[in-house]
């Protein structure tokens, strides 16, 4: 289904099934932007890192949650990067265009799902920060 359909099922079936387009605009406008100003700037500050890495960690949730193998693998290795970048690691175009490429993935994979199971997902990457080790969370208000 491409981008654009799910909103005009989104439309047709209500919120309860899956996020409205003012909704979406809102949790995932600011994370591209913070990208776009990462790539195009290259100060990557922790703030802007940890906004991006948001869009990621609830993706990989949502895919825990739908036993979706693929998305697993395919947003898992993004921690990693993101984790590096965060600890100033230089690094190529090569790896920024993998960066805006999945972004935009698991912008439509996020929307593409239950209202109910995003927030769900939320819920499990804010466990998971809390009780995760320093060394393995990037932290927005870190220099």
């Amino acid at each position: 289904m491409s981008f654009s359909g799910h909103r005009k099922i989104n439309r047709l079936l209500g919120a309860d099934y899956g996020i409205s387009e003012p909704e979406e605009v809102h949790i995932m406008l600011i994370p591209h932007l913070h990208l776009s100003h990462l790539l195009a700037t290259g100060e990557w500050n922790n703030l802007h890192v940890a906004s991006v890495a948001g869009v990621f960690n609830v993706a990989l949730a949502l895919a825990y949650i739908n036993k979706d193998r693929r998305s697993i693998n395919f947003y898992s290795g993004i921690q990693n990067l993101l984790l590096a970048i965060a600890n100033g690691q230089v690094f190529g175009d090569t790896e920024k265009r993998r960066l805006r490429t999945v972004l935009s993935e698991a912008d439509k994979y996020v929307c593409a799902q239950r209202k109910t199971d995003i927030l769900t997902a939320i819920r499990m990457v804010e466990y998971q920060i809390q009780q995760a080790p320093p060394e393995t969370v990037i932290r927005p208000d870190a220099a």
